[in-house]
């Protein structure tokens, strides 16, 4: 069993933790996003939402796949847990290079060969001229 429960996952391009202990995201999305051109670089962030099952210090490993499985970054983690084994935890943001639309996941480990999945971010390939015609209101 894993110690480490992945519950929720919401990306944005940009957060940062307030002084408070709170989070402010910018560019929030859903687990979809349109881009205009391809090849393409964006930025992701991602905040997560979690119960552990252990307390003190962990060690994890995180992981971007694009569309065919290669790896676009990939990032060592670690952390404690307190007593309320509740978390939040921030990545990034994330450069991405992005050469075709598809399915983009994420991915973790703590402790375990197996990579588990946070969550998957679906790109849209939307060129300028199909957004304009979808902004538009229809008559």
């Amino acid at each position: 069993m894993n110690k480490i429960k992945i519950e929720d996952a919401v990306f944005c391009e940009d957060a940062r933790q307030e002084m408070s202990g709170k989070y402010t995201l910018l560019g929030v999305g859903g687990s979809e996003l349109n881009i205009s051109e391809i090849p393409a670089f964006i930025s992701i962030a991602i905040l997560i939402y979690g119960t552990a099952f252990m307390e003190g210090q962990f060690e994890a490993e995180m992981r971007a796949l694009d569309v065919d499985k290669n790896i676009l970054v990939k990032a060592d983690l670690e952390g404690k847990i307190d007593r309320s084994k509740r978390f939040i935890l921030l990545l990034g943001p994330m450069p991405l290079q992005i050469k075709k639309a598809g399915n983009y996941t994420f991915e973790w480990r703590s402790g375990t060969k197996k990579w588990n999945k946070i969550a998957t971010l679906r790109l849209n390939y939307l060129p300028p001229s199909d957004a304009i015609k979808n902004a538009s209101p229809s008559a």
